[in-house]
């Protein structure tokens, strides 16, 4: 998760294990990761889980189990990251506001590198809770795990996003591009701005006011290697319209949703140069 100032904690549902279901591919993956086979045995491991993380972070998400839906794997960019995963030995991928780091794992699970794979949330207690919840460690599983707010300049500096150029002493791209990177040894991403060959966010932007989405929008392009192929992904609240929309989560004026047309903007014109990138909006 990311800094989240519009959400109204008074507003805290009481947790219930109400919608929980796991069943077909995605109870499999989480039988295979915790090791636990037995379904009703599973269910009180996640619950039990879920139940102390919504304790300490009163996000929705938490009792509604959509963490246990592997939703990235329908995502239409799903297979085509996993092939940068497989055909290119520096390809790095981040996944941002990672939460317990469940699609990360999915991700790795499907064969991407487990060192070439980044997390990145606010609350370094979820992914905590992501270890307890997988049953993992830093050792077993040792993806790097960066803590920090998208909107601080501590954990992204801002910049422009690199560009695709010729080769030589004036090109945009990082020079140091091939140069290995110790991944769990950095407390910041500044050192990857430009590395990126994917980057996973889901269900946030829509959280943040239309402003901070384009901050998001801008963060996240500085990250992203001028390589081709290279993507930002993910799966967010829209309308037909944008515009404000009623909410409980949020103490006034509602969440700001984007429309196919103005998403399109945000990221062609506002955050990249028009025409220089592909934009894909899948309803």
């Amino acid at each position: 998760m990311t800094s989240t100032p519009q959400l109204i904690a008074s507003r805290k549902a009481p947790f219930s294990d109400a919608r929980y279901i796991l069943e077909g591919a995605c109870l499999a993956f989480y039988q295979d990761e915790t090791g636990i086979k037995n379904e009703a045995e599973l269910k009180k491991h996640i619950v039990s889980v879920a139940a102390k993380a919504y304790d300490e972070y009163a996000y929705p998400c938490i009792p509604g189990f959509s963490f246990t839906q592997m939703r990235i794997v329908d995502m239409p960019m799903y297979q085509k990251v996993l092939e940068l995963g497989r055909t290119r030995a520096d390809a790095l991928f981040l996944d941002l506001g990672c939460g317990f780091g469940n699609f990360l794992r999915k991700v790795v699970a499907d064969g991407w590198p487990v060192e070439n794979a980044i997390a990145s949330d606010l609350n370094p207690g979820l992914w905590s809770y992501g270890h307890e919840l997988f049953k993992s460690t830093a050792a077993s599983f040792p993806a790097a795990f960066i803590p920090g707010d998208v909107f601080d300049p501590a954990l992204i500096v801002p910049r422009a996003p690199f560009v695709n150029t010729d080769p030589g002493p004036k090109s945009n791209t990082p020079s140091a591009a091939a140069t290995p990177v110790d991944l769990r040894s950095l407390t910041s991403l500044t050192p990857l701005q430009g590395r990126l060959s994917a980057v996973h966010a889901s269900f946030f932007f829509h959280v943040f006011s239309e402003a901070e989405q384009l901050t998001i929008a801008q963060r996240l392009a500085s990250l992203l290697a001028p390589t081709p192929g290279a993507v930002i992904f993910g799966e967010h609240a829209s309308k037909p319209e944008a515009g404000l929309y009623p909410h409980p989560m949020f103490v006034s004026g509602g969440m700001f949703c984007h429309s196919p047309a103005s998403w399109t903007a945000l990221w062609d014109g506002q955050v990249f140069e028009p025409g220089t990138m592909g934009i894909r909006y899948y309803g």
